[in-house]
């Protein structure tokens, strides 16, 4: 049995940052996707939005946030995902979001089995990190064009280590020969 959550407040603070009313809304709409996957919250709130500035922090969701353009469209977003994360059924599990776990599984797989070896496999951990903006995304052929780059990589990988054990081999067998035959 799933256990609901009674009560989740949201805060987003820009700190620093040269984003106004109209960049915040967007960005902050961006930053609440990954709550989509929650349900069973009683009580969803965005408490608020604030950039700070040189004088401090400027809160954005004043009365009239929503009368503008972004600010609809942040509240229909708003409406639509607390709509999800009331709702007592989970979301299905999307594709890309299963297909990121398992990548990372396998990276952390090949990190550890070849950390002292190829920094190639270094290479395809920080495709990672790009794997999981198209998670949050759903962004299905991006994610695929990270996958295709990985198993490019690691053919690479495979082929190396394939022609360097054959090298070796070769190596071996032509000083063994020239140790057994004194020439």
């Amino acid at each position: 049995m799933q256990r609901s959550i009674s009560r989740l407040d949201i805060v987003i603070k820009f700190g620093n940052a040269y984003l106004n009313r109209e960049d915040a809304f967007p960005t902050a709409q961006f930053l609440l996707r990954p709550f989509r996957r929650l349900h069973n919250v009683a009580n969803p709130s965005l408490l608020s939005i604030a950039i700070q500035d040189s004088h401090g922090d400027v809160e954005l969701l004043t009365p009239d946030w929503a009368s503008t353009p972004t600010g609809t469209r942040l509240a229909v977003c708003l409406d639509h995902l607390f709509g999800k994360m009331t709702s007592s059924q989970p979301l299905p599990e999307l594709p890309v979001f299963k297909a990121y776990w398992q990548l990372s599984r396998l990276l952390l797989y090949m990190k550890e089995h070849y950390r002292h070896t190829d920094p190639k496999i270094r290479k395809i951990a920080r495709l990672l990190y790009g794997s999981r903006y198209t998670r949050e995304i759903e962004d299905r052929s991006g994610f695929r064009a990270i996958w295709n780059q990985v198993v490019e990589i690691w053919s690479d990988c495979l082929h190396e280590y394939v022609e360097f054990h054959s090298n070796v081999a070769l190596s071996i067998d032509a000083i063994d020969g020239t140790v057994q035959n004194g020439s």
